[in-house]
């Protein structure tokens, strides 16, 4: 628990002072991420480990955390499954238009037993594919 409260009073600072050179987009995005951190209970180390490309168990917490992300990025809609409108605009800032359809061709179809294991799924896969903004 007191990892938890360093951890994220450390998030807090660097993104107040990273605020300065973000976008408003990017500031939105961080608060987004820290704002899922807290509502799920997700390990800020664990997270670290997945954006490092680090193999890693997608606990519970890890699932919801996915599913709160895409939420918030509108990737994932209220019952659960991609909107891949969303998901190809936002991808497309960083991706090129042959890896965005082979990204969303392989990764809309997952599918778990419940939002959270959805969430999950999906970020396994963007992640596989290399094509996931959500946690940097």
């Amino acid at each position: 628990m007191k990892f938890f409260t360093v951890a994220t009073f450390a998030m807090c600072i660097i993104g107040t002072f990273a605020a300065f050179t973000m976008t408003e987009e990017q500031a939105k995005d961080l608060q987004d991420k820290l704002d899922c951190i807290k509502e799920t209970g997700a390990d800020i180390a664990t997270l670290l480990n997945i954006k490092n490309g680090i193999p890693t168990l997608y606990d519970d917490k890890v699932n919801c955390f996915a599913a709160c992300m895409l939420e918030k990025f509108n990737i994932m809609k209220p019952d659960g499954s991609m909107d891949e409108t969303v998901a190809r605009l936002r991808a497309s800032k960083s991706m090129s238009q042959e890896k965005v359809d082979r990204v969303l061709s392989s990764c809309k179809s997952e599918v778990g037993k419940d939002k959270c294991e959805t969430g999950g799924k999906i970020l396994e896969c963007l992640m596989k594919n290399d094509a996931v903004p959500i946690l940097s």
